[in-house]
């Protein structure tokens, strides 16, 4: 699977496909990828620094945060459960204690409304534990989110999904 974020980019990476290029990484993405688990069984990288600034977002002040995303990672590591890891780079400390903030108010409200939508769905009920159980850290310039959907909830929301088996 290629992605780019523009067109320009997509060719230059065809380019390097096909050899007519020679391929080089940026130091940006070596390091990024330096910090990549090698156990994730999919990995997903991208450096967003001076790319989120066009995302129509409703906050002002979210869209000036989201700014300050160096780069962003999300890794699936698939095993008896589904482990989820978004990892957010910063330039510095300051950087990541703003998005480790608004992160961590994000899971507090995650939290509070994921009984009500039960009300409403309550086949939803098994994924309340899963976003009980989200966790934030900061690891140096990093702010990572993770969450674990457990197998026996994988099995439970499979039968909720196909009720004949």
């Amino acid at each position: 699977i290629v992605m780019a974020s523009s067109k320009g980019e997509l060719n230059e990476l065809l380019e390097r496909l096909s050899g007519s290029k020679p391929a080089s990484l940026s130091t940006g993405f070596k390091a990024l990828l330096a910090k990549a688990d090698p156990k994730a069984s999919m990995s997903l990288m991208m450096l967003t620094k001076d790319k989120t600034n066009s995302v129509p977002l409703p906050d002002p002040q979210m869209a000036k945060t989201l700014e300050k995303i160096q780069d962003m990672s999300i890794e699936v590591t698939l095993t008896a459960d589904i482990a989820l890891t978004i990892s957010m780079g910063t330039a510095n400390a300051e950087d990541t204690k703003e998005i480790s903030a608004m992160m961590a108010q994000a899971l507090v409200q995650a939290k509070q409304l994921a009984p009500v939508i039960t009300i409403q769905q309550p086949q939803l009920k098994p994924l309340v534990k899963v976003i009980e159980d989200l966790k934030t850290e900061t690891k140096g310039n990093t702010v990572q989110v993770r969450a674990v959907l457990p197998g026996p909830v994988i099995k439970e929301l499979m039968k909720l999904a196909n009720p004949e088996n």
